[in-house]
């Protein structure tokens, strides 16, 4: 796979997911119907609007190029996070370890020195 088919692809990945999680944190900031019950549900009504802010400036690390590494390390946590508010409820939460694995995909394409820093 030459160089530039690896940019165009881990830039088609991470547009979607930013497209996703700028489409969610705005339904926690937006204070939507659906959200407000899903967050009633996992007893964190009053956080709602925190997590909203805090998944938005994860995205924009993400999406910037000399701050994706560590936005790839902040979405992973944040989504390990609603992995354990989906289990706290009995919900499936297969959606959202699919997701860590396309965050990881998208920053490995152009980075994949990332992988090679946890082996020291």
């Amino acid at each position: 796979m030459t160089e530039k088919t690896k940019i165009i692809i881990s830039w088609s990945i991470k547009g979607l997911l930013t497209l996703m999680f700028a489409f969610s944190a705005f339904g926690k900031l937006s204070g939507s119907e659906e959200v407000s019950m899903m967050f009633e549900a996992f007893r964190l009504t009053g956080y709602k609007t925190m997590i909203g802010i805090i998944e938005l400036i994860c995205t924009v690390l993400y999406l910037i190029p000399r701050t994706s590494s560590l936005g790839t390390l902040l979405l992973t946590s944040y989504m390990g996070g609603a992995i354990v508010a989906h289990m706290t409820v009995g919900d499936p939460f297969i959606f959202q370890g699919f997701m860590i694995l396309f965050i990881w995909i998208g920053q490995y394409l152009v980075q994949p020195s990332l992988i090679d820093s946890f082996k020291k």
